[in-house]
């Protein structure tokens, strides 16, 4: 009776789960399959009729396909064929897109004091058979019911006397604060920034340390880590094997930045040389995972005795903590290490927004650490908030996977940033601490790094905190010092010529960033910013500047000879001018600007062009004019014409690459294409009237304001849509093309009128003359036999007619 009410009582519930913060509203989302399936073939089967694209495997068994009817009708006949196959729920949260899908598995705990039989007595009356111990607590249970049920019996059981917590152990998807895109130098120029090499004077870590790197898995074989792995795990495969995807180096080069090897002749070096480290798996490449990985994974670090779990991950949206990893923060804050506590740190995300304080970076057990630039600055996309406590910088080069896995093709990568990056330096730093006094609480820890940080950034900083830095961006050298109980350096502004280490970051003089000259000498080759003085820019050789190439912003005007000229956008710098190529340096040649100036600038008349491309000896540009037209098919850029860029099916998402080719006021788009606003650029776009004037996969879409013509856009069955369903038409919700159906075929014009000489025989062009056709039976007609109609009238077309 009681069940039944319970029930009932849910049934009129809106679907919700529980986090820390309360409960969360649900919806499902029918717009994608969740399947779990431990034979391959069978998905292949399932999918057979989706693109790569439309089928994403998520770690283990899992998988998430898209849900059209074929593929619902393939699931169906798959079930009643494999009896292992299993699908699963799939929701969203309320005014989110992110998937939460649900296989049948429940996190719960009861209150202490309540028996075991206490316990099976709650579970029976929620409707729960099958459970079992999760910790040794005798209160932590994980649970399984269908996974249709998960959600309602996860809320039924939250809503119950003696239940601490309860809610499904969600498989989700991680957003990994990886900004992988930063412009980065050959160097470790963060290094330089927290005072690492003074720091190593004193402390270089020690291997009872152990930093907690839960990532995506650490490559267990690199040179860096020789013999300093320890305790490795894997939350997601339950074994101690937490290898990485081949193309995922995430972890390893979080690794990298915390702890790389120090003095082996080879590669970069951690900020803790010294100190181990516990790589531990919670997400595949793609950054899916489940709560109860995460949850694991602070189990396990606490059980094995890390100092300081590293964590550069967090939500792909805004979202509060769920309840069992609530507990699992709170316990290793402040039970692991005997009481003493783990540091907890997450990196505050790079999506350039303020931080809720319910998110995982804001959580008061946790340091949240945002990013800080080679100029120390606050890097653009870096989250904020008066929830974040420190800064670091964007570490640059580090660890990667070996033999061509991961970022790049070698053991390390030059492309790693972000948050991701600043995280494992404040790890790192952490770990030297820890080094000087294992004793160290939790607390003390965080409380150092806090009081020793730099205030940088040019902004006001209240009791010393700034919402954008936090308590300032950390410094290892007077970090260490405060840990040692010596003196702890006080940062001044440095001055460049009295031989000191003004700034406490081990750096005087020539050596120190901070000491660049003040003017910028204009063209002069660069690794890094400071090198082009004090408000210069090194544009580097990612952005087509060979051996880099020194900027200023302008206006209008530039140093000595410099030329002001548009470099992106509304961006302009300045550019070395020049008379002939001889007064350029290697790689640049003198070339006349848009502006009519002439300036030093990178060139193809020196550098050469790629296959399919050929050089404008006017421009220094490298030009291509491919077959495939604007909005086009293509796989790389000298297939489009215009001198277009394709953006690729697998870096931008379009299906079968799309031929980009610029326009804007003064260079309009060409007859039959129409220039729409794609963000940060204006691309042509064929127009259309029938989705059948469209490439194959894509749709035509009515204009909004002029409904009679409409624009190819990619079909919503491979696209998908945000927020609506995929009509029939491939077009999101109600949206239809400017006509529907395929284009009418053309009508084959009528034969002229005919005209009969009746005075002496019928006219083979006009055989039902009504004069001549009464005498056509009698023979009277003398028809041409070559003729077409003669012909007809031999089949007796004309006899059927009558």
């Amino acid at each position: 009776m009681l069940i039944a009410i319970l029930t009932t009582a849910v049934m009129g519930m809106t679907l919700s789960f529980q986090t820390a913060t309360g409960m969360v509203t649900l919806e499902p989302d029918s717009t994608v399959l969740a399947v779990e399936a431990p034979n391959p073939a069978t998905i292949q089967d399932i999918a057979s009729h989706l693109k790569a694209s439309e089928v994403q495997w998520l770690f283990n068994d899992f998988y998430l396909l898209n849900a059209t009817p074929a593929t619902l009708k393939q699931i169906e006949q798959a079930k009643q064929l494999h009896t292992n196959i299993k699908e699963l729920a799939v929701y969203t949260r309320e005014g989110q897109r992110s998937h939460l899908i649900a296989d049948g598995k429940i996190l719960l705990r009861f209150d202490a004091g309540l028996s075991k039989a206490d316990h099976e007595q709650i579970l029976t009356m929620a409707g729960v058979a099958d459970f079992k111990l999760r910790l040794d607590d005798g209160r932590t249970y994980v649970a399984e019911v269908l996974p249709e049920n998960t959600v309602e019996a996860a809320q039924r059981l939250a809503g119950l006397r003696g239940v601490d917590y309860a809610h499904p152990d969600f498989i989700y998807q991680k957003s990994r604060t990886l900004e992988p895109d930063d412009p980065l130098t050959e160097d470790q120029w963060h290094l330089n920034l927290v005072g690492a090499r003074a720091a190593w004077d004193l402390e270089t870590g020690s291997a009872d340390v152990i930093i907690a790197i839960i990532d995506s898995g650490v490559d267990l074989s690199h040179p860096e880590f020789e013999g300093r792995l320890v305790h490795p795990r894997d939350s997601l495969e339950f074994d101690e094997d937490p290898t990485p995807d081949t193309y995922d180096g995430h972890g390893t080069s979080c690794a990298g930045l915390a702890a790389a090897a120090i003095n082996n002749a080879t590669g970069v070096v951690g900020i803790c040389p010294g100190c181990s480290v516990m790589p531990i798996r919670i997400m595949s490449e793609n950054g899916y995972g489940r709560y109860g990985a995460d949850v694991d994974a602070f189990e396990w670090a606490a059980d094995h005795g890390a100092s300081i779990l590293s964590n550069s991950w967090g939500t792909a949206e805004p979202s509060s903590i769920p309840s069992a990893m609530q507990a699992a923060i709170q316990s290793v804050a402040d039970e692991s290490r005997e009481g003493a506590g783990a540091l907890i740190l997450f990196a505050s995300g790079n999506e350039y927004r303020e931080n809720f304080d319910y998110e995982l970076a804001s959580h008061p057990s946790v340091l949240g650490v945002g990013a800080t630039d080679s100029r120390d600055l606050k890097e653009y996309y870096s989250n904020w908030g008066n929830q974040l406590d420190i800064t670091a910088p964007a570490g640059s080069v580090t660890t990667d996977i070996q033999s061509g896995g991961g970022y790049s093709s070698g053991d390390y990568t030059f492309q790693f940033g972000g948050t991701s990056a600043a995280t494992p330096v404040a790890a790192g730093i952490a770990g030297l601490i820890f080094s000087i006094d294992s004793s160290f609480t939790r607390a003390q820890v965080a409380s150092i790094l806090m009081a020793t940080a730099d205030k940088i950034g040019n902004q006001p900083y209240e009791d010393e905190f700034n919402p954008y830095y936090g308590f300032g961006r950390v410094n290892s050298f007077r970090a260490v010092q405060m840990a040692t109980g010596g003196e702890v350096c006080a940062p001044l502004p440095e001055d460049c010529e009295n031989g000191l280490d003004d700034d406490c970051d081990g750096l005087s003089d020539d050596a120190d960033p901070n000491c660049a000259p003040a003017i910028t000498a204009i063209g002069a080759p660069c690794t890094q910013d400071y090198e082009c003085g004090q408000t210069g820019t090194c544009l580097l050789i990612d952005y087509g500047y060979p051996n880099g190439y020194c900027s200023i912003g302008c206006e209008d005007e530039c140093p000595g000879d410099g030329t002001c000229e548009r470099l992106w956008g509304n961006n302009y710098a300045c550019f070395d001018g020049c008379e002939t190529r001889d007064d350029c340096r290697s790689g640049y040649d003198c070339l006349e600007t848009a502006s009519g100036n002439l300036a030093c600038s990178p060139s193809c008349t020196v550098l050469g062009c790629g296959e399919g491309e050929t050089c404008n000896y006017t421009t220094g540009n490298c030009s291509h004019d491919g077959p495939s037209t604007p909005g086009g098919a293509c796989i790389q850029n000298n297939e489009c014409s215009d001198n277009g860029t394709c953006l690729t099916e697998g870096d931008y998402g379009f299906l079968g690459g799309f031929c980009a080719v610029t326009c804007r006021d003064e260079k309009p788009c060409e007859t039959g294409y129409d220039c729409v606003d794609f963000g940060r650029y204006d691309f042509c776009v064929p127009t259309c009237e029938y989705s059948s004037d469209c490439r194959d996969g894509y749709v035509c879409r009515a204009d909004v304001e002029d409904p009679t013509f409409g624009r190819c856009f990619e079909s919503c069955v491979t696209a998908g849509c945000e927020d609506d369903f995929c009509n029939e038409y491939g077009l999101c919700g109600s949206v239809l093309p400017p006509r529907l159906g395929d284009r009418p075929e053309p009508v084959e014009p009528a034969p002229p009128a005919c005209t009969c000489d009746t005075t002496t025989k019928c006219n083979n062009n006009c055989p039902c003359d009504p004069e001549c056709a009464p005498d056509y039976d009698a023979g009277g007609c003398q028809a041409n036999p070559a003729g077409l109609w003669w012909l007809l009238g031999v089949l007796g077309i004309f006899r059927r007619r009558r």
